[in-house]
C-alpha cells in the first residue's frame, strides 16, 4: 500500500480568486492596452480630422449626368437669330431616357424648356448628382430645338463635343450655330 500511495498523483485543487502571478499579468496587460489606446487616440484623432477636412471638397462627390450646353439658334435661310426657341434635353417629346421612357414621377419633375434670347443664344445648365462612389457619368446628351413655324430639330451631343472639362467644373458642350428650317407649306 505504501508503494501505491507514493506513486498516486494528486489532482490539483481549485482555488478561489486569482494567484498573485495572474493578478500581476492582468495588471500588465491592462496597462499595455491603456498605453496602446492612448497612442492610437493621439494618431487617430488628427488623422480623422485631416480626412474630414480634405473630404469636405464637394466636387469629388459631384458627378455630372449631363453637360452644360451653350449655343445659338439661327434661321436656316437667313442666318438671323431666332428668339424664343424651346431648347430641351431629350427627344422631340422631351422623354429621352437611356433605359426607356420616364415614369409619371419623372414627367412631373421635368424642367421647363430653356428659351433662346433675342440673339438666339441659350444655356442648358449641367445636371449632377451626389454620389459617394464615382459613376460612369454621361454618354450622350440629346437636345431638341422647337419653335412655331420651324421644323423641330433633334441632335445628340457626346463627350467628343466637350470643349471644356476641367476638374472643378462641369463638362461644357458648345453647340455652335444650330440652324432651324422653316416648315414646308
Amino acid at each position: 500500500m505504501k508503494f501505491a500511495r507514493e506513486n498516486s498523483t494528486r489532482l490539483p485543487t481549485r482555488r478561489r480568486g486569482f494567484s498573485e502571478e495572474s493578478r500581476i499579468s492582468k495588471e500588465i496587460i491592462a496597462a499595455a492596452l491603456s498605453r496602446v489606446a492612448a497612442t492610437l487616440s493621439r494618431f487617430i484623432t488628427p488623422s480623422l480630422l485631416i480626412v474630414a477636412l480634405t473630404g469636405c471638397h464637394s466636387d469629388s462627390y459631384n458627378h455630372y449626368t449631363a453637360p452644360e450646353i451653350t449655343g445659338r439658334v439661327l434661321a436656316a435661310g437667313t442666318h438671323q437669330p431666332l428668339a424664343n426657341v424651346h431648347v430641351l434635353r431629350g427627344g422631340p417629346k422631351g422623354n429621352f431616357e437611356p433605359f426607356g421612357p420616364p415614369n409619371g414621377g419623372k414627367l412631373l419633375i421635368q424642367p421647363a424648356p430653356v428659351l433662346t434670347d433675342a440673339d438666339g443664344r441659350f444655356l442648358l445648365e449641367s445636371k449632377s448628382v451626389f454620389a459617394l462612389f464615382r459613376s460612369a457619368g454621361w454618354w450622350s446628351a440629346p437636345v431638341t430645338y422647337q419653335r412655331a413655324g420651324y421644323e423641330s430639330f433633334s441632335t445628340n451631343y457626346t463627350a467628343a463635343n466637350v470643349v471644356s472639362n476641367i476638374f472643378a467644373g462641369p463638362p461644357v458642350v458648345d453647340a455652335g450655330d444650330v440652324l432651324l428650317k422653316p416648315e414646308a407649306k
